[in-house]
C-alpha cells in the first residue's frame, strides 16, 4: 500500500473517531467513555513528546486552562470530577490531531466523510419511513434510549444501530445519522456547508460537478434532520453566501441552482403542510416550535425550547448565587427545581458551573482565532451565530463540528503527505490554492 493511501486512510479513521465524539449513539449508550477518553488524550500527550507535528499551542493552552477550572471549581464546590474534564479536552484533541495529520486535505477529508455518511442516512431514513416494519428486520444493535412518564405507565424508548446509521423510536420520522438526536447531526452538516460555500477554495475536488454534488446531498441531508436549530443556521448561511458578491460565472449559475433546488425544498414543505397540517413538517419543526403552535407571534416558552430556556434561568439564578462557579451538582439541584426536564444549553450552564471568569477565558479562546484569522465580517459572524445556536440547544460546549474552525485556524500547514508531483501532476485537483478564502495563513 502507498504511503499517500495509509495516509488517507489514517485520516478518514481521525476523522471517524471525531464524529463520534460526542453525541453519537456508539459513544451515548455503548462505548466505555473513560476509556475512549482516556486513549485519545494519551495518544495526544505522546504526539506531543515525539513529534514536532502536534505542539502548536492552542491545544495545550485550552487544556490547562479546562484544567485550572476543573481543579479551581473541585476543590471549591466538588462538583465537577475528571470525566467531565476528559471529555471535554477529548473533543479538542481529536479534532486537532485529525486537522495536524494532514491539514491541507483536512477539509476536504471532512467534507467528504460527512457526504459518505449523509447518503447512508438518507437512504436509511427514507426506507424506514416508508417500511417502518423493516426496522424489526434489521440486524443492528439494539440499545435503550429513555423512559417516557414514570413507573408502571412509563413507555420504554429504544434506539437501533450505532456505527453507520441509528434509528431511534423518540425520533422515528427525523434523520439522526448517527447521533442520538437531529439537533447533534445538524452541527456536523452546517460545519460542512459553511466549509463547502465560504471556504470552497481550500478544498481539492475533481470538478466542480463533484463539488455541486456534495452540496446537494448536504442540503438534502439538513432538511431531512427536521432540527429546527439546524434549519435556522442553514438560512442564516444560505442568506449570507446568496448576499455575498461574486461575478464570476461559475458562481452565479452554481447559485442559481442552489435557489432552484431551495425553491423546490420550499414548496415540498409547503405541500406537506397543506396536506397534512400540524402533523407536517413545517408545523412540527418550526411553527409549533418558534411561534407555540400559532402564527400570533415567536413564543420559545412552549415544546422543547421551554426546557432550554428554563436551563438558561437555572444558570442565571446560580451565577446570582456565586459568579464565580458552584459546579454542576448544584446547578443541578437549581436546575431541577426549576424543571426536572430541563436541558441542554451549553452555553449558559458552563458560566454557571465553572464561573463568570472561566467562562469568559474559555470564550476568548473560541473565538480569537476566528476575529484574528478571517478577513471577511460576515464569515465571523455566520460562526458565532453557529456556535451560540447550537450550544444555546445542546449539551456540550466544545462539539468538534464548531471547533474545528478554531483548531483549524491556530494549526500551523503540515508537510503534504505525499510527493508533491502526485499533487499537481497525476493528480487533478478542483482549487488547489493554499490560500484559503477568508484566512490569513
Amino acid at each position: 500500500m502507498s504511503y499517500r493511501k495509509k495516509t488517507q486512510i489514517i485520516q478518514y479513521g481521525l476523522l471517524y473517531v471525531m464524529l463520534l465524539i460526542p453525541g453519537s449513539c456508539a459513544v451515548s449508550r455503548y462505548l466505555n467513555t473513560t476509556i475512549l477518553y482516556g486513549v485519545v488524550c494519551g495518544a495526544y500527550f505522546l504526539l506531543l513528546l515525539f513529534s514536532k507535528k502536534y505542539r502548536d499551542a492552542y491545544i495545550p493552552w485550552f487544556c490547562v486552562l479546562l484544567l485550572l477550572a476543573t481543579i479551581t471549581i473541585r476543590a471549591k464546590t466538588n462538583g465537577v470530577g475528571p470525566l467531565s474534564f476528559l471529555e471535554n479536552i477529548s473533543m479538542l484533541i481529536i479534532t486537532y490531531i485529525a486537522i495536524a495529520f494532514d491539514k491541507q486535505w483536512f477539509l476536504t477529508r471532512f467534507v467528504k466523510i460527512v457526504s459518505v455518511f449523509a447518503v447512508i442516512s438518507i437512504v436509511f431514513w427514507a426506507v424506514f419511513c416508508i417500511f417502518p416494519s423493516l426496522v424489526d428486520l434489521w440486524p443492528a444493535t439494539t440499545f435503550w434510549t429513555q423512559n417516557l412518564g414514570t413507573g408502571q405507565w412509563a413507555t420504554v424508548l429504544h434506539g437501533k444501530g450505532l456505527w453507520f446509521y441509528s434509528y431511534l423510536e423518540i425520533h422515528a420520522t427525523r434523520n439522526c445519522g448517527f447521533y442520538t438526536e437531529p439537533g447533534v447531526y445538524q452541527i456536523v452538516l452546517n460545519a460542512a456547508l459553511f466549509i463547502l460555500l465560504f471556504w470552497k477554495d481550500k478544498l481539492r475536488l475533481k470538478n466542480e460537478k463533484q463539488y455541486r454534488t456534495l452540496v446537494s446531498i448536504i442540503f438534502i441531508t439538513l432538511i431531512t434532520c427536521q432540527s429546527t436549530t439546524g434549519y435556522i443556521a442553514m438560512i442564516v448561511i444560505l442568506a449570507c453566501f446568496f448576499c455575498m458578491h461574486s461575478h464570476e460565472s461559475n458562481a452565479l449559475g452554481f447559485k442559481a441552482n442552489l435557489l432552484l433546488l431551495l425553491v423546490v425544498a420550499g414548496a415540498a414543505v409547503l405541500i406537506d403542510y397543506v396536506i397534512h397540517g400540524t402533523d407536517s413538517i413545517l408545523y412540527i419543526q418550526v411553527i409549533n416550535k418558534i411561534f407555540g403552535g400559532t402564527a400570533s407571534g415567536i413564543n420559545i416558552s412552549d415544546s422543547t425550547g421551554q426546557y432550554r430556556m428554563e436551563t438558561v434561568q437555572a444558570s442565571f439564578q446560580a451565577l446570582s448565587e456565586d459568579l464565580f462557579g458552584i459546579g454542576f451538582d448544584r446547578f443541578n439541584t437549581i436546575r431541577d427545581s426549576i424543571d426536572p426536564a430541563a436541558v441542554a444549553a451549553s452555553i449558559a450552564t458552563y458560566a454557571a458551573v465553572y464561573g463568570i471568569v472561566f467562562w469568559l477565558l474559555m470564550m476568548v479562546t473560541i473565538f480569537l482565532p476566528v476575529f484574528m484569522r478571517m478577513k471577511k465580517p460576515l464569515l465571523i459572524l455566520i460562526f458565532i451565530f453557529m456556535f451560540v445556536n447550537s450550544t444555546v440547544s445542546e449539551t456540550y460546549l466544545f462539539y468538534p463540528g464548531l471547533m474545528l474552525f478554531p483548531i483549524y485556524l491556530t494549526t500551523r500547514n503540515t508537510v503534504v503527505s505525499f510527493p508533491q508531483q502526485i499533487m499537481t501532476g497525476k493528480l487533478k485537483t478542483f482549487s488547489v490554492s493554499r490560500n484559503m478564502e477568508g484566512v490569513t495563513q
